[in-house]
């Protein structure tokens, strides 16, 4: 669950009226996944002009715990504060964030998590940083950056968020490629 909570973070959506969530994703095959983990049989609707797959959750509970367990209002982009995730799901979580919200940059050897909320994008970096990961963010006009640099960071934050894994985004984990010599120690280190 540690997973859809961050997935849900980058992709979901707290109707402002409705007893909905929804999940929206390029990628139809994480939400049958996600669709599937949570035991829905709801359908996943495609936007035929912008190919975008929407999962719609109607469900007054799970709306509700998102909002009273988790702090997640709609409208959530620029005011979400990091929840309360203990150590042993983090990677999960952060999985979930990173499948929906971060990007591998492998020829330069940096990962990157876009962001609005300040409040958030300071605290995934603060932990980021408390798990040894070269991390800093970034600010731009609008939104915030969290960056993860460095060839063997790269590498331990992919071997990290896979580890024990159920669920997760088949394109970004192909990204890593851990069998790709970009990933491999270079003679004499």
């Amino acid at each position: 669950m540690a997973y859809l909570l961050g997935f849900f973070v980058a992709d979901g959506c707290v109707s402002g009226e409705l007893q909905t969530i929804s999940f929206s994703q390029n990628d139809k095959a994480i939400l049958e996944d996600i669709r599937n983990e949570l035991g829905s049989t709801h359908k996943i609707y495609t936007d035929k002009r912008t190919n975008v797959h929407t999962l719609y959750i109607h469900s007054k509970i799970m709306k509700n715990d998102l909002m009273d367990l988790h702090g997640i209002q709609s409208n959530k982009s620029k005011t979400i504060e990091f929840p309360y995730i203990p150590d042993q799901y983090i990677s999960h979580f952060i999985r979930g964030l990173f499948d929906g919200d971060g990007h591998l940059y492998k020829t330069k050897y940096y990962i990157c998590f876009v962001g609005g909320s300040k409040a958030f994008m300071v605290k995934l970096c603060q932990i980021l940083n408390d798990f040894n990961f070269n991390s800093k963010v970034v600010q731009t006009s609008s939104y915030y950056r969290v960056y993860v640099s460095g060839k063997d960071d790269v590498k331990r934050f992919g071997e990290w968020i896979y580890t024990n894994k159920s669920i997760w985004l088949d394109r970004k984990y192909k990204a890593f490629g851990f069998d790709n010599k970009i990933f491999k120690k270079s003679r004499g280190m």
